[in-house]
């Protein structure tokens, strides 16, 4: 049962976010309303120009450079319109996103503070056929999960079966109530909930690529730009990147 405390401060907290994106949203809007009116102006400036006809007397060289400065200021602006809309579009998404989230489960988890008011637990490398590359930092104890333990200054290669059990035991370690059926994985929002979730462990991906420990153990550690994003999404499954 969530204290009325408990539920005053999840609700403040999801208006605020709410809110706060809202805003970013109408300031977006204010400034294509701007690139809209500019553009429109330099639309009648170039139609009052009265550029001449194939029968007619060029006009002078100044004045060309003058409107084909114009001009491309115009598809300057029109371009970053173009942005602006796009930037639009997924602060919108953004506010769907949140709203979903806070109608569903409340906020998500904040993360974990580990010593010396750090978040950091693991900094992390991608390496060749979806090896993981972890280096522990921030830790002033030992932290048993499952069968191992995890220390500070301790560098890892695991491979993505590797990753994945101990990414699923980190998460599921900081569980509320591992008995409360309402924040069992299988229903919706609950993985990702500040009513299942004491908080959740930060990542900071770094290149290891000078790290004698690890590119000794690898001729190269750059992989393809699929195989990235399909790891990323793989870390995002159980923590929040820096």
């Amino acid at each position: 049962m969530i204290s009325r405390k408990r539920f005053n401060k999840e609700r403040l907290l999801s208006g605020t976010l709410l809110e706060t994106l809202l805003l970013f949203l109408f300031i977006l809007l204010a400034i294509t309303s701007i690139y809209e009116k500019k553009n429109r102006e330099l639309m009648m400036a170039l139609e009052e120009s009265n550029l001449l006809g194939p029968n007619e007397v060029p006009i002078d060289s100044t004045d060309l450079i003058s409107l084909r400065t114009k001009s491309d200021i115009y598809d300057n602006l029109n371009d970053a319109n173009k942005e602006n809309l796009e930037k639009v579009k997924n602060f919108e998404e953004q506010v769907e996103k949140y709203k979903d989230l806070i109608n569903s489960k409340g906020v998500m988890p904040p993360p974990c503070v580990l010593a010396d008011n750090n978040q950091t637990l693991f900094e992390v490398d991608y390496g060749p056929n979806y090896t993981y590359l972890l280096k522990v930092v921030n830790l002033e104890n030992p932290l048993k999960i499952g069968d191992g333990i995890l220390k500070n200054g301790n560098r890892h290669i695991l491979t993505q079966k590797q990753f994945n059990k101990l990414g699923f035991s980190l998460h599921e370690s900081q569980r509320i109530d591992p008995n409360d059926k309402n924040c069992d994985i299988s229903v919706k929002g609950a993985y990702s909930s500040a009513n299942c979730y004491h908080c959740v462990y930060v990542v900071d991906v770094v290149d290891h690529s000078i790290d004698p420990y690890f590119n000794k153990a690898f001729t190269s550690l750059n992989i393809g730009k699929e195989e990235t994003k399909i790891m990323q999404r793989k870390l995002q499954d159980y923590f929040m990147i820096r």
